[in-house]
């Protein structure tokens, strides 16, 4: 049995297909189509794109591109900037040392802290012992990207922890942060104290007002808790990380058996300025504490190329500093204890009778 051709001849620019296949690529087509579009475009203006950008990477697409390919050409030239404004800050620590009167490091544009003097910036880089993905979360969409905190890029948010206990870790420090989510952390245990930078400015502050009041304790040692001389900047691709989820915590989901906390860190202490805080395997997954989101983002990249983590999946984890600050329970133990009765006293005074008249 042969097919009779068809009735009617193809033109160039005509194609024949199925009638499902018609009616799919029209269902996608509505899903994807120009409602959407702008919807999108009122999302991504709302979460302070300009409109300009948006032209732009609209053109370098045709119109029926799909919504996730909007975000991947809206992610990757922001990816491109943050790889290399990281890349010079690195490059800035790694020059020449911090000398006084000389010029500071630029925290104008691409920095977090300036060291204060060369022997900070020798244990700054001596603590590194233990790139953010161009996608954004899985569970992350226009709507709540847009409807997240604005970023300040200078604000009064860092914070010196002094008059730390000795012998303690930087799990301990990280335990008494709390009230917000951290940018930064750094480590300065030698000298006993750390400078901790918050997100947000507001939450610095309660922070303060909290410790001013109550007091923070590690270990049942009151710590002094006092604004820092030199404010965290936080730069535009610092917070374009954020917008994407970010935090300074990463997770490995189904990590393979046969990493250990020893070669994680092992993977991770070539990076300049990370400091491991923690790393706790927990079931099927391993989560890992780093004193910084720009590090953080780095040890993630890192690790997606590396062969034993292949074929796991390396999310952002929550930072447990947004806990409430209520979870800081007034330490007791600190105060001085009571001095004990005189002992030159007479124990058995009290059971006297008569006294020395009657003897």
């Amino acid at each position: 049995m042969s097919l009779s051709p068809p009735t009617s001849p193809l033109r160039r620019s005509q194609i024949r297909i199925d009638r499902d296949e018609y009616d799919r690529l029209r269902s996608v087509a509505s899903k994807y189509g120009k409602c959407k579009r702008e919807n999108l475009c009122q999302h991504l203006i709302r979460g302070g794109v300009d409109t300009d950008t948006i032209e732009i990477l609209s053109k370098s697409h045709d119109s029926q591109s799909s919504e996730n390919e909007a975000f991947d050409s809206f992610s990757s030239p922001d990816d491109e900037q943050s790889d290399s404004s990281i890349a010079s800050t690195i490059v800035t620590y790694r020059g020449s040392p911090y000398s006084a009167g000389g010029p500071l490091y630029a925290v104008t544009k691409h920095t977090s802290l300036a060291p204060e003097s060369d022997s900070e910036s020798e244990i700054f880089s001596d603590s590194a012992i233990s790139h953010d993905q161009s996608s954004l979360n899985p569970d992350d969409s226009a709507s709540v990207v847009a409807t997240r905190h604005t970023y300040e890029q200078s604000a009064k948010r860092t914070l010196q922890l002094g008059d730390l206990p000795p012998n303690i870790s930087r799990a301990d420090v990280v335990a008494v942060v709390r009230g917000g989510p951290v940018a930064d952390i750094y480590f300065n245990l030698k000298e006993r104290r750390a400078v901790v930078s918050f997100v947000h400015g507001e939450h610095a502050r309660k922070y303060y007002n909290y410790a001013q009041e109550t007091g923070v304790y590690i270990r049942g040692s009151l710590i002094k808790v006092t604004w820092a001389l030199r404010q965290f900047i936080l730069a535009p691709y610092v917070s374009q990380q954020l917008r994407g989820g970010a935090s300074r915590n990463l997770v490995i989901r189904h990590y393979d058996r046969r990493i250990t906390a020893d070669s994680i860190r092992a993977d991770l202490e070539h990076i300049h300025n990370l400091a491991v805080v923690s790393i706790e395997l927990s079931g099927l997954d391993c989560y890992i504490g780093i004193n910084s989101i720009t590090a953080a983002s780095f040890a993630r990249t890192c690790m997606m190329s590396r062969y034993p983590y292949r074929g796991s999946r390396i999310e952002w984890a929550p930072d447990e500093c947004m806990q409430s600050l209520s979870q800081l329970r007034p330490k007791t133990g600190a105060r001085a204890p009571m001095s004990r009765a005189k002992t030159n006293l007479n124990r058995f005074s009290l059971l006297e009778i008569g006294g020395e008249k009657d003897m």
